[in-house]
C-alpha cells in the first residue's frame, strides 16, 4: 500500500530527471539523436575527405649506415574507407566542446600508393612500388564546438599497416619507419585541410531556410549557433539557433524573446521553431507589404461606395460633398506597431492568439482626399496545420481589441464607427493570413521519413525517423 502511493512520485522523479531537459533558445532547435547525428557527421565528412584523393605530398629522404640512401616520393591517396558499422552510431561522449564517436579497428582507413628507391653510395640498389594502410589508432571522430561553426578533426596518432613492396628487395622495416616520421605529418595535415567546409555542410540545411511561400515573397531565415548541449545520457544531442528573418532582402527581423524549452527526446530527429517565429514572420512580412490591400466597402458593411456612408460618422462632409462621391479604403499592416504574441501560457493550445495592427485610410477617390484615418488593432486566433510536411497557417477567428482615428471622433459617431470596424473584424475569419509553408529538409532526407508535426503554446515541431534499420554488430569483430 505504501508502495502504491510512492509510486507515482518515483516515476514522475524519473520522468524528470531521465526525460527532460531544459535548453535556452530563440528561433530554432535541433534535438537529434545520436544516431541521426553521427550519420549526418559522417555523411559530411566522406564528401571532404573526398579531396585527400587530390592532395600533393614532397619526396621524403633518410640516409642509414654505409652509404645507404632511401628515397619515397609520388605518394597518392588512391581512396579511403570510413566503415560506419564499426562506429557505435548509437551514442556519443560529449564534454563541452568536444563531441566524440568512437569506432572500433580499422573504423577509417586511408590506402596510400609511392615509389620509392634505395641506394648505395649513390649506385641505385634497387626501385619500386608500394601500398599500405593507413589507419587511425583512436578510430575517433572529434567534432568542435566551440565556435560558431563546428570543426572536426581526426586525431593522432596514425599507423602504417599492411605495407607491401613490389621488389625482391624489400627494406619494409625502412620504409614503415620513413613514413611514420615524415609522411604521416604532411598525411595529417592533408586531412585537416580537406574537411574545411564540413561545418557548412553538417549545418546547411538548418543554418539558411527559405520558406515556401506564395505570392513571389522572398522569406528567409539565418540562423546562428546559440548553445550545443547533449542531453538524456549522451544519447541526444541539442542545439539551439537564434533566428533572424530576412522579407526581400529589403525587410530584417530579429527573434527578440528568448525560450526556456523542454527537450524531450521522442525519437530519431526533432526540428522545432519558437512559436514566437509567427508574429515575427507576420510583422515583417506586413511590414514589406505582404498584406497591402484595397478593401470593398461590403467588407465594412457600407450599403454603397459613395461619401454620404460617412455623413452620420463626420457630418462635416455635408458641408464639401454632395454625397454622390465615391470613396476607397485602402489597409495595410502597420509600419511602426509591432505583432505580437499575447497567447495565454496556462495551458496547452494549438491556437496562437496574436495582436495585429493595421493601419487603414478612407479617402474621396476621385480627390485622394482624406475622409478617416484609422489604427486598428486586431486580436488573431492563429492556428497552424500540417499539409504535405509542412505547416500552413490561418486565422480561425478574430477580434477587434481597440482602434484611434484621426480625426479624433466623439463616443457617439466612434460607436457607429465601431460597428462597421466589426464588420471588418470578420473579413479575417477562416483566412490563410499568412501561410508561410514552413518546411524542413533535412540532411540524408532520402535516409529519413517524416512522421508527423506538432504544436504547442511554445512551439512549433516536426518528426522524422530514420529509414534504415539498425545494423547489429559484433563487439568481437576486428575485420
Amino acid at each position: 500500500m505504501l508502495l502504491s502511493h510512492k509510486l507515482p512520485f518515483v516515476l514522475l522523479l524519473l520522468w524528470t530527471t531521465y526525460g527532460l531537459e531544459k535548453v535556452y533558445y530563440e528561433g530554432l532547435r535541433l534535438d537529434m539523436s545520436a544516431l541521426t547525428l553521427n550519420r549526418d557527421i559522417l555523411a559530411s565528412i566522406i564528401p571532404a575527405l573526398n579531396r585527400t584523393e587530390q592532395s600533393t605530398f614532397k619526396s621524403y629522404n633518410e640516409s642509414g649506415s654505409f652509404g645507404t640512401h632511401l628515397q619515397i616520393n609520388n605518394v597518392k591517396i588512391p581512396y579511403f574507407k570510413i566503415n560506419e558499422e564499426r562506429f557505435d552510431m548509437n551514442r556519443f561522449e560529449f564534454a563541452f566542446p568536444i563531441y566524440k564517436i568512437k569506432g572500433q579497428f580499422e573504423a577509417i582507413l586511408f590506402h596510400i600508393t609511392f615509389r620509392f628507391h634505395l641506394t648505395w653510395l649513390g649506385i641505385p640498389l634497387v626501385t619500386g612500388t608500394g601500398s599500405a594502410a593507413v589507419t587511425n589508432t583512436r578510430n575517433e571522430i572529434l567534432v568542435f564546438w566551440n565556435e560558431s561553426d563546428p570543426d572536426v578533426q581526426l586525431p593522432h596518432p596514425w599507423d602504417i599497416k599492411n605495407l607491401t613492396l613490389s621488389t625482391w628487395i624489400q627494406p619494409t622495416s625502412w620504409v614503415t619507419t620513413l613514413l611514420h616520421t615524415k609522411f604521416i605529418h604532411d598525411f595529417h595535415t592533408a586531412v585537416d585541410d580537406a574537411m574545411y567546409d564540413f561545418a557548412h555542410n553538417l549545418l546547411k540545411t538548418y543554418r539558411y531556410i527559405e520558406d515556401i511561400f506564395p505570392d513571389d515573397i522572398d522569406l528567409v531565415f539565418r540562423n546562428e549557433i546559440l548553445s550545443v548541449q547533449p542531453t538524456v545520457g549522451g544519447a541526444y544531442l541539442t542545439i539551439a539557433f537564434k533566428t533572424n528573418i530576412t522579407v526581400d532582402m529589403s525587410i530584417h527581423k530579429k527573434m527578440y524573446r528568448k525560450v526556456l524549452g523542454t527537450v524531450v527526446p521522442k525519437g530519431n530527429f526533432d526540428y522545432c521553431l519558437a512559436a514566437q517565429l509567427v508574429p515575427d514572420v507576420m510583422d515583417a512580412l506586413g511590414k514589406a507589404g505582404y498584406y497591402d490591400e484595397e478593401i470593398d466597402y461590403k467588407t465594412w458593411g457600407f450599403a454603397s461606395d459613395k461619401v454620404k456612408e460617412f455623413f452620420d460618422i463626420f457630418p462635416v462632409l455635408r458641408e464639401k460633398y454632395s454625397g454622390s462621391e465615391t470613396f476607397a479604403i485602402h489597409c495595410q499592416s502597420s509600419r511602426t506597431d509591432t505583432t505580437n504574441d499575447v497567447t495565454q501560457r496556462e495551458w496547452e493550445d494549438p491556437l496562437l492568439e496574436l495582436q495585429h495592427p493595421v493601419y487603414c485610410f478612407v479617402y474621396v477617390a476621385d480627390t485622394g482626399e482624406y475622409i478617416l484615418i484609422a489604427d486598428i488593432f486586431f486580436r488573431f486566433y492563429y492556428e497552424l496545420k500540417c499539409k504535405v510536411d509542412a505547416f500552413y497557417g490561418h486565422v480561425r477567428a478574430a477580434a477587434l481589441k481597440g482602434f484611434r482615428t484621426t480625426p479624433i471622433l466623439p463616443e457617439s459617431r466612434r460607436l457607429l464607427l465601431e460597428e462597421h470596424l466589426q464588420t471588418y473584424t470578420t473579413h479575417f475569419y477562416d483566412r490563410e493570413l499568412v501561410s508561410p509553408g514552413i518546411k524542413v529538409t533535412p540532411n540524408r532526407e532520402k535516409e529519413l521519413i517524416f512522421d508527423w508535426a506538432y504544436t504547442m503554446s511554445e512551439e512549433i515541431c516536426f518528426y522524422y525517423k530514420e529509414k534504415r534499420p539498425i545494423i547489429p554488430i559484433n563487439n568481437t569483430q576486428t575485420q
